[in-house]
């Protein structure tokens, strides 16, 4: 089973629709996954998600890496391929996406400002920040207002201080904005400069891997590809959907055969006890290269054994009739055991 297949059966299992909103180009596109509507994306980044348990809203997602880009497109007429797995076949295969991997996805690691924003706009934005700012904001407004009466009134009684009080919230909230985008003044460069370094060794790792841009973005396919084989499969079974949030690092381990590890900012987006939640986390990913691997080729969803023409799932190594080793479909692939 293919891995939007899991998917698939993962979401109708809790009846539950994904509503996947895209920026593609300037017009803003809609996808879902009970296929309701499915638009043709070229090259999107995702604004936002939405979670609907049978037909309610249940829970949305609105923060989104605008580096990462997807693709789910099909052609009206003839043969066309994949651009993540090389799979090959009619329109009618690619209605919903790769029927192999689904998707094309990349990310671009030179425009550092959009990695700079991104990070900036998940720190602005959240809860975390605005309650602090808020507390900052209140905690010296309480003190400029408390000098200013000690300083300028004669006496100091308990009504004096219902005015310390009154003053703080009606101050406070007026320069709540004030404070807001100072704080984000100051950080701001400091933002910039953690991505800014983190770029750097990535452009460091991306040499020494020799890596051209073919191989950057096949690279990205793999890795979320593979992730989306683990976080669907039945070992995590409460997990509704996985966003990558952003890479940070990539190591080489060994060259032989050549291994990574690449440690992954990723939200789950988990459906427990009628509720819809999610968690982020940074984790370490060991992602081996295939020594040999085949294009996908044929208009259908099935690969045949070379040896004894069964049909074999695409992540499979080898038959499971007839034992015939088979050569991997990715380029990478996940290396659990080391997870």
């Amino acid at each position: 089973m293919v891995v939007e297949e899991l998917k698939e059966k993962r979401l109708n299992s809790f009846g539950i629709n994904i509503r996947t909103l895209f920026q593609d180009g300037e017009a803003v596109k809609e996808r879902n996954t009970n296929h309701t509507k499915d638009d043709n994306i070229e090259n999107g980044i995702i604004l936002e998600k939405e979670y609907y348990k049978d037909n309610k809203f249940l829970y949305k997602e609105k923060f989104f890496d605008s580096r990462m880009t997807f693709s789910y497109e099909f052609n009206h007429q003839g043969e066309m391929s994949c651009k993540n797995c090389g799979k090959t076949g009619t329109m009618d295969d690619f209605v919903n996406g790769c029927p192999y991997c689904h998707t094309a996805f990349n990310m671009e690691y030179q425009k550092k400002e959009l990695g700079s924003k991104h990070y900036y706009d998940l720190t602005i934005k959240s809860k975390k920040y605005i309650i602090t700012t808020l507390c900052i904001d209140l905690v010296v407004t309480f003190f400029i207002v408390l000098f200013y009466l000690l300083t300028t009134s004669r006496t100091f009684y308990f009504f004096d201080m219902m005015k310390v009080v009154a003053g703080t919230l009606l101050i406070g909230l007026l320069l709540f904005y004030v404070f807001y985008y100072l704080d984000a003044f100051f950080i701001l460069p400091s933002i910039r400069k953690k991505k800014e370094a983190i770029n750097e060794q990535q452009k460091e790792f991306w040499k020494e891997l020799n890596a051209t841009e073919d191989d950057k973005t096949r690279l990205f396919n793999n890795i979320h590809y593979a992730l989306r084989q683990y976080y669907y499969s039945d070992r995590e079974k409460s997990v509704i959907d996985f966003d990558i949030m952003d890479f940070n690092s990539f190591k080489i381990n060994s060259k032989s055969p050549l291994t990574i590890t690449a440690n992954i900012e990723i939200r789950i987006v988990k459906y427990e006890k009628g509720t819809i939640h999610s968690e982020k986390m940074d984790q370490d990913y060991c992602f081996v290269k295939a020594e040999k691997h085949e294009e996908l080729k044929g208009g259908a969803n099935i690969i045949d054994c070379p040896n004894c023409g069964a049909s074999i799932n695409v992540n499979d190594t080898e038959c499971s009739y007839c034992g015939t080793s088979i050569n991997r479909y990715q380029e990478w692939f996940l290396q659990e055991k080391e997870r």
